[in-house]
């Protein structure tokens, strides 16, 4: 079965298990697969209800100090793993080269190109 045909399969909470994959650097990625509001017509797949968990999504999101958020998208990550919400078994590895003549670009954590500003090509002598 196509992974699209699975989609709404498992939306609407008909399979018991179902595998997704999320590379995001911002950690507000479990907005989708987390938040409550997300289970009827989105990626909450878990179909896990949970005020504390979403108050605490919506606290992070919404913080811009740095050591709150990271306190906060911890209390994140053990209620998620206290509660078996997801498996982490799979750990996606991506390698990245460029050549020397390309300048001012960084890879994300995501592996998604980010420019830091406009990429240049310098042609090769």
């Amino acid at each position: 079965m196509a992974y699209n045909a699975l989609i709404p399969i498992v939306t609407k909470g008909e399979a018991n298990l179902a595998s997704i994959g999320w590379i995001q650097a911002d950690p507000d990625v479990v907005r989708y697969l987390l938040y409550s509001k997300n289970i009827d017509n989105g990626y909450g797949w878990t179909r896990f209800r949970s005020q504390e968990l979403d108050d605490l999504i919506v606290s992070a999101a919404a913080t811009v100090d740095q050591e709150q958020g990271k306190e906060l998208y911890g209390k994140i990550q053990q209620l998620t793993m206290q509660n078996a919400l997801v498996v982490p078994i799979n750990d996606l590895a991506a390698i990245c080269a460029l050549r020397s003549c390309v300048k001012n670009v960084t890879v994300q954590t995501g592996t998604s190109i980010v420019r830091k500003s406009r990429p240049s090509v310098r042609a090769e002598q």
